[in-house]
């Protein structure tokens, strides 16, 4: 004798409701995905902004800061190449976290629930 529930299927509810938080957690993942790529290319472009700071606010300051960024950069030894690596990353983190932070009132206009049923 063999005892299984539902012939060995789910049950219908419990399919539909796992189709259901699959399809919600789509759709948080279409609205969070353009929102953090644009919160990083803010990010990308905040640290040329610093970049620019740095050289005075001339294109060719800022050309001549990259150019003397990158000659250091190649002329390094591979310890200093990582901490410089770090250093890269741990400005882009902040910069993408503060930027997220001062964004998250836009995040939440995209996460709630549209009361318009045509929308």
């Amino acid at each position: 004798m063999r005892l299984s529930l539902h012939g060995g299927r789910a049950p219908r509810g419990l399919a539909k409701r796992l189709w259901v938080q699959i399809a919600r957690a789509w759709a948080v993942l279409v609205a969070l995905a353009p929102w953090a790529a644009l919160n990083a290319l803010a990010a990308c472009g905040s640290m040329v902004l610093v970049l620019w700071s740095m050289s005075d606010g001339s294109p060719l300051g800022f050309w001549h800061e990259v150019t003397n960024l990158g000659a250091h950069y190649s002329a390094a030894n591979e310890l200093a190449r990582a901490q410089f690596d770090l250093l890269l990353a741990a400005l882009w983190s902040a910069l993408f976290l503060i930027i997220c932070v001062s964004r998250k009132a836009s995040l939440q206009t995209r996460l709630a629930p549209s009361g318009d049923a045509n929308s």
